[in-house]
């Protein structure tokens, strides 16, 4: 899958070396950590084949010694990511991860679980009804 993700710009190159930039530094400061995020992120707008890449820079942040808020908003990032990626399992397990679920997240979730209703057709009936009784309690 070499398509891109998300809305990119022309500026993503620059962007990334920048942003490559800023990651080389200390770990527990919180630009370098934001940097890391940002740098995923741009990695997933240039191209899906850079998701080792971006998967690798989100786990530095997770690691890193950062207020709680932070991961959440991380796991956020990290589960809509997934998503687009058609990785929906891992998306969820992302969404679930924060400490505190929000409504945003529970909407991301209840969105995830009605698109893989609608588009695994590997599912047997018992799979496809569980996912859409999830996709009701998180709407």
């Amino acid at each position: 899958m070499a398509g891109r993700i998300g809305t990119g710009s022309r500026n993503d190159d620059a962007a990334i070396t920048h942003l490559r930039r800023l990651s080389n530094g200390d770990p527990q400061q919180s630009i370098v950590i934001k940097s890391y995020v940002e740098l995923g992120e741009a990695l997933l707008n240039q191209s899906a084949d850079n998701e080792s890449k971006a998967s690798e820079l989100f786990k530095k942040a997770l690691n890193a010694r950062m207020h709680s808020s932070f991961k959440d908003y991380l796991h956020f990032i990290m589960g809509e990511k997934y998503r687009y990626l058609n990785k929906r399992d891992q998306s969820i397990y992302q969404y679930q991860s924060s400490c505190v679920i929000s409504d945003k997240e529970n909407e991301a979730m209840a969105q995830t679980y009605l698109e893989q209703y609608c588009t695994d057709t590997t599912l047997d009936i018992h799979q496809r009804n569980e996912i859409l009784k999830l996709a009701t309690e998180y709407s």
